[in-house]
């Protein structure tokens, strides 16, 4: 197991927190860390009933249109609405270690 299924397990076991903002968090946290590192970040969307309020959230926090296939969109942020974390909220990242590196 990599890194990205251990997030997304530990997202799982706190989805209570998903209404309290944990998403936006984690959303600005990426557009930051890709801003640092200078590279385009880019968001690959497949439309459908689904996935509408995934399609609002990226609107939300800047990404914007830049290509289309069919009823897949692709989106790009210009890193002009990046937010800081709430000041109630004290995020701590780790290095991640993949599981099978342990």
């Amino acid at each position: 197991m990599g890194c990205l299924y251990e997030v997304a397990a530990g997202i799982k076991r706190l989805s209570r927190v998903m209404s309290k903002g944990f998403g936006m968090i984690m959303i600005h946290y990426v557009l930051r860390m890709a801003k640092e590192a200078g590279v385009k970040l880019r968001a690959e969307f497949v439309s459908n009933d689904r996935n509408r309020q995934m399609l609002i959230t990226y609107k939300f926090v800047g990404f914007k249109e830049v290509a289309r296939d069919g009823n897949v969109l692709i989106f790009e942020n210009d890193y002009s609405a990046i937010q800081p974390p709430p000041p109630y909220v004290e995020l701590r990242i780790e290095e991640c270690v993949p599981a099978a590196a342990r």
